[in-house]
């Protein structure tokens, strides 16, 4: 009999371990609120993603990258008159600007922000989106050629460059071609630039946004990707840029170099503006030069990207887990093509994962059954040989073979759980198609979270039940035990400012959880 006189619940090795894990939890949540600092909106003032933004500001100075003569770039001087060009098709309409030959203004007209409100870049006081810097001057004299084609000419001394774009407004694309044509050696800069306005949004510790602007670069080396956040500077520049972007969640605008020079990408943000410049230079004296790039101002839709160009797919963030995200998004995709309802693919998906995983959760509880039947063999051989620690681990392992249990097994679902959580997390926060999309009763957005938390408390209410109804691992500390309790409170805090997509995962699984371990536990097979 055990002279192990029982404690109270909150001895002191309970206390200290309830105040490590809320130390963790706010590490957590504070890495968190800097990962994912702010509301996704690129707009500078009017609607945005996340609907009206506030004032609007004038950008600072851009600083030039490295490697290239200080630029000083700027709209150009108040004795050039401005001109714009409107343009408005089923799909789009925007303002050409002739400072740069990009866009002033422009407006998806299929697509609305969370207050159902056109989604609408205004860059007012910033430059053009798209606007193309010849030698530090951007002053175009255009004209339409065509119902989908503009054309602008700039001149100065000794240079004329001229910019052919073609819209493709159902694709949400624009080619664009610069022809520089020089009467003097000498070497010419062609710089476009991507920029806009990085907005604030209310996040607390508890309920953290996760939404978010980036700036995304592909480079022939790797991927580049970065938060944003308003006063938090950053610039970064790579060489042989392939695509660059100045994104929100579910909205991108990206350039994709198609030129045959590859060039030089800079990336920054500063104050609350944030961009991306693409820099073009002719690598030696010449009479003519060609620059060429496309465009893309849409969705973050996987078919609209793909219809624009098949590396635009690489804007999606599917985070570190991608190689599963990315199989879980072409599922949910097929899923949905069958039911036409996001909430029930999203159902479906979580039952076949589960499904998928079940012959690995019945040969851990058949292996935690044999741990807790030959506990009274495991006690036994620790009295025997309490005076030989080597032994008793000899003949403990020995045991455990000639009886086929793993102490660990009981780990293995759970660590399996774990990448296909974030990716699941990855997946459900980058897909566009989840955006706006009602699931049933109280869940009208499955990318916000549960506006009254209920799928989150219910599915960490059934997680609850689940543990209590699973018998302790032999051998487990009794203050071990006890955490196990808090957990299911830890997971409800951490899930209440999620997707709802995901806390509707979070229930189902739970659920699934719950059905099988009954199933487990009146089987006679185990």
């Amino acid at each position: 009999m055990s002279n192990h006189k029982p404690t109270g619940f909150f001895d002191k090795n309970t206390i200290l371990a309830i105040v490590l894990s809320f130390t963790v939890f706010f590490l957590w949540q504070t890495y968190v609120s800097k990962k994912y600092p702010k509301k996704p909106t690129i707009t500078t003032e009017a609607t945005s993603v996340a609907g009206p933004s506030g004032s609007q500001t004038s950008a600072p100075p851009t600083q030039p990258a490295p490697g290239i003569a200080a630029n000083n770039i700027q709209k150009p001087a108040k004795e050039y008159k401005e001109q714009t060009l409107a343009y408005d098709s089923d799909f789009v309409q925007f303002e050409l600007s002739s400072s740069g030959m990009g866009f002033k203004s422009l407006v998806l007209k299929r697509y609305t922000d969370r207050k159902n409100n056109p989604i609408t870049y205004d860059q007012s006081e910033l430059l053009s989106l798209g606007a193309t810097t010849v030698n530090d001057t951007t002053a175009f004299e255009m004209t339409k050629i065509g119902d989908n084609v503009f054309t602008g000419r700039l001149q100065m001394e000794g240079l004329q460059a001229i910019k052919t774009i073609t819209v493709d407004p159902a694709k949400y694309t624009l080619k664009a071609k610069i022809d520089i044509i020089s009467s003097e050696k000498k070497v010419v800069r062609v710089r476009t630039v991507l920029q806009g306005k990085v907005n604030e949004v209310k996040s607390s510790m508890f309920l953290p946004s996760y939404e978010h602007q980036e700036i995304f670069v592909v480079d022939t080396e790797k991927h580049h990707r970065q938060q944003l956040a308003p006063g938090k500077p950053y610039k970064e520049t790579y060489q042989n840029g392939v695509i660059g972007s100045f994104s929100s969640q579910y909205f991108a605008l990206a350039l994709l170099n198609q030129s045959d020079l590859l060039p030089l990408v800079e990336t920054h943000s500063e104050g609350n503006v944030g961009g991306v410049s693409f820099y073009w230079e002719t690598p030696q004296p010449a009479d003519q030069q060609s620059f060429s790039y496309e465009m893309y101002f849409g969705p973050k839709e996987i078919t609209s990207l793909k219809a624009a160009n098949e590396g635009y797919t690489k804007l999606i963030d599917y985070g570190f887990f991608a190689f599963i995200g990315k199989p879980l998004h072409w599922l949910l995709l097929y899923i949905y093509g069958l039911v036409y309802n996001w909430g029930i693919a999203i159902v479906i998906l979580t039952i076949l994962l589960r499904t998928a995983l079940m012959p690995l959760n019945f040969y851990s509880f058949k292996s935690m059954k044999k741990m807790q039947v030959i506990q009274p063999k495991l006690a036994a051989i620790k009295e025997k040989f309490k005076t030989d620690p080597a032994r008793i681990n000899q003949e403990t392992l020995a045991l455990m073979r000639a009886e086929k249990a793993n102490p660990l097994s009981g780990c293995i679902p759970a660590l399996m759980q774990i990448p296909i959580f974030f990716a699941f997390y990855a997946m459900i926060a980058s897909s566009f198609e989840l955006y706006k999309q009602p699931f049933f009763l109280w869940i009208q957005d499955l990318t916000l979270k549960d506006p009254f938390f209920i799928l989150p408390i219910a599915g960490s209410l059934v997680f609850f039940i689940q543990q209590k109804m699973t018998p302790p691992s032999p051998g487990m500390d009794p203050t071990q035990q006890k955490m196990m309790l808090f957990m299911p409170l830890f997971i409800t805090v951490f899930m209440l400012s999620t997707p709802s997509g995901l806390s509707l995962y979070f229930f189902v699984n739970a659920l699934c959880g719950f059905a099988q371990q009954m199933y487990f536990l009146r089987s006679r097979t185990t």
